[in-house]
């Protein structure tokens, strides 16, 4: 679960804007922002943060490389590839004593040597048994179709302490596996337009840190995981984490749809108007952003504030996921997240034909998974039964958040621990045949 943080803002203090023509693309000039060092409360804005998880080796990668002379015995060397372009990293230390890594080399130009790159110190943690660096932000140039194009990340180490054993102890491998290596975003790009006499803000976020925005690919990010980049678009307000959906390719605004392209070297955003002959898709619940995902082939759709009947290209489509807001009896406005699963239905849509409904959401059922350990020693009569609580929608997906930001007062019970969230619910569990009481307790969120 994402957890919203501020970084700051160093250019352009003042956004640009587009107004929308029937018809014809509309093209938005976005801003470059990037993380800062100020501490002013009014430079601070909305950046959110992509994570890639890096690969890593004591080894010298093979090829011609031109390196500076370390200072730890054990380099750490790694890669990461930026707009399709490989850069070469290594961890060094500023002493040959010092704790744990606190010394980075970026091949920023991607020229194979480092001994012309000024190296980023860091501060490392305090805490002896898990020290952690965290390098400050690096600005790179890169060169992309059309041009190039400024971006910045930042670069984080530790080293844990639960690893799996692979040894014994000192052994390359088992060393190796205790630095953990990341990079992150601290980058996106921002702006506004007016469409249909609505004012918008979009912003357009990096969140698989491959140089790339507001692209629809998924890329690898380590540890067995996948990322799309996120689009963040909001009417009338500051943006914030609720505003972003996974890019699609295709974009629908109310009853608008468009295809999105990004200009990266120009910084410029385009709408283009469909023009296909529309097919009809009705929706079974009012939701305030939904992801439709491609069943074979073509691309999917991104929309916010969709209509109860959608019209869009003809094809098969699946449902993604979705945000949907309510408001209880004390004026307190919920927000509900979902995310499809396996057993999540395609949907077929043909233009002129009627029927076609695409069903989620509402009633929601809950879903009980045990997971028992019986005892291996006949003798012991104890089991362990792990619960774990699901809501499921109407079309198999999954909630994945529900929360309020502000508390009012309502009928509506809230956690003890968090009271932006709903009460947790509780279970029983009783004895067969008696069904006398057993066990009971409440759920717990995470």
């Amino acid at each position: 679960m994402r957890k919203p943080f501020l970084l700051l803002l160093t250019l352009f203090p003042l956004p640009l804007s587009a107004q929308a023509e029937p018809g014809r693309t509309l093209e938005i000039p976005l801003k470059f922002l990037k993380a800062g060092t100020g501490k002013s409360p009014r430079r601070r804005v909305f950046l959110p943060s992509g994570v890639r998880f890096l690969s890593k080796s004591f080894e010298k990668p093979q090829g011609e490389w031109r390196l500076p002379k370390f200072h730890t015995a054990r380099p750490v060397y790694s890669f990461l590839t930026l707009a399709g372009k490989k850069h070469l990293l290594v961890l060094d230390t500023k002493a040959p004593r010092s704790a744990f890594y606190d010394r980075l080399y970026f091949d920023a130009d991607g020229d194979g040597d480092l001994t012309d790159e000024t190296p980023t110190d860091a501060r490392t943690s305090p805490r002896s048994r898990t020290p952690f660096s965290n390098f400050p932000p690096i600005d790179v140039e890169m060169e992309i179709p059309g041009g190039k194009a400024p971006y910045c990340f930042q670069v984080m180490a530790y080293k844990t302490v639960t690893f799996r054993r692979t040894g014994t102890k000192g052994e390359p491998l088992q060393e190796l596996r205790k630095v953990i290596l990341y990079a992150r975003t601290a980058c996106a790009y921002r702006g506004e337009f007016r469409l249909n006499g609505k004012t918008y803000r979009v912003l357009l976020a990096d969140s698989n840190v491959d140089g790339i925005f507001g692209s629809p690919d998924e890329v690898p990010v380590g540890r067995g995981r996948k990322a799309q980049d996120l689009i963040y678009l909001a009417e009338g307000k500051p943006l914030s984490y609720r505003d972003g959906m996974t890019a699609q390719g295709t974009l629908g605004i109310g009853a608008g749809i468009f295809r999105i392209s990004f200009d990266q070297a120009r910084a410029r955003l385009l709408f283009t108007p469909l023009s296909e002959s529309p097919a009809r898709l009705r929706l079974t619940m009012a939701v305030s952003k939904l992801v439709l995902l491609p069943g074979k082939g073509g691309k999917g759709i991104l929309w916010f504030d969709p209509p109860e009947e959608i019209a869009l290209p003809p094809g098969t489509y699946r449902l993604g996921s979705y945000q949907a807001t309510r408001k209880d009896d004390g004026g307190n406005e919920w927000v509900l997240q979902a995310k499809a699963s396996k057993n999540t239905p395609l949907v077929e849509v043909k233009p002129g034909r009627k029927g076609a409904v695409l069903r989620f959401g509402e009633p929601y059922t809950p879903k009980i998974r045990v997971v028992a350990r019986f005892p291996r020693v006949a003798k012991k009569k104890s089991v362990t039964a792990r619960l774990a609580f699901t809501l499921v929608g109407a079309g198999g997906e999954r909630v994945t958040d529900l929360r309020s930001m502000t508390y009012k007062k309502s009928k509506i019970p809230r956690s003890r621990k968090n009271r932006y969230r709903p009460l947790e619910p509780s279970y029983e569990i009783r004895e067969l045949p008696s069904l006398s009481p057993a066990a009971k307790g409440s759920f717990h969120y995470g």
